[in-house]
């Protein structure tokens, strides 16, 4: 439990942080593949890392709703 819960803790870093696909960050992390991976992180944190990464990642105003706040800033 430990060591997936410091692989998930590296990985969503990672994802926020970095342009790395999330099957390189997977593998950079020691999951063996994407799908084992993606599994594991929505056990955790309840969203798959795509999701994650949109919501989270750099240059992503948290406040915004990601589909439809921003259409309206855009504007």
């Amino acid at each position: 439990m430990f060591v997936e819960e410091a692989r998930l803790g590296e990985a969503s870093r990672r994802l926020t942080s970095r342009g790395a696909n999330i099957d390189t960050v997977a593998r950079s992390v020691g999951y063996a593949s994407e799908d084992v991976f993606r599994r594991a992180f929505e056990r955790r944190y309840g969203v798959s890392p795509s999701s994650y990464r949109s919501r989270f990642g750099r240059g992503v105003n948290p406040f915004l709703h990601p589909d439809t706040d921003r259409k309206r800033v855009a504007s």
